[in-house]
């Protein structure tokens, strides 16, 4: 009873350690063409293309685009936590100005939410 505990420890180790590499892989194998794309759109970004149409659809891919390695970024972190293959950084932080600076970066959501945020920081 007690090999075959062991076998499936071993069988579940090995698993999981498969599953990451797979996950690590198909990451950087998104990743590499992804990179390209938001290079180009980036470019297409800065030319004076006509009509102005073809300018929001620029627009629209550069933030799905943005979004999608975002996405993909998530899913190599998710790994790597998963794996306990993370150092954790642990440090004291300025809540104050944790706080101010994500209003700042989401300014542009908040505003479209139409919700009014009342922040009272001492």
């Amino acid at each position: 009873m007690g090999q075959t505990i062991n076998v499936a420890v071993e069988e579940r180790v090995k698993s999981e350690r498969m599953k990451n590499e797979l996950i690590t892989n198909v990451s950087h194998d998104l990743k590499t063409p992804l990179t390209a794309m938001i290079n180009y759109i980036s470019l297409m970004k800065n030319e004076d293309i006509q009509p102005d149409y073809i300018k929001d659809y620029i627009q629209v891919l550069d933030k799905r685009s943005q979004r999608l390695k975002v996405l993909i970024e998530d899913l190599f972190e998710a790994s790597k936590i998963g794996s306990n293959n993370i150092e954790l950084d642990i440090e004291k932080t300025d809540i104050n100005q944790l706080l101010t600076q994500t209003l700042v970066e989401m300014e542009e959501y908040i505003g479209e939410s139409k919700l009014e945020f009342i922040v009272n920081t001492p």
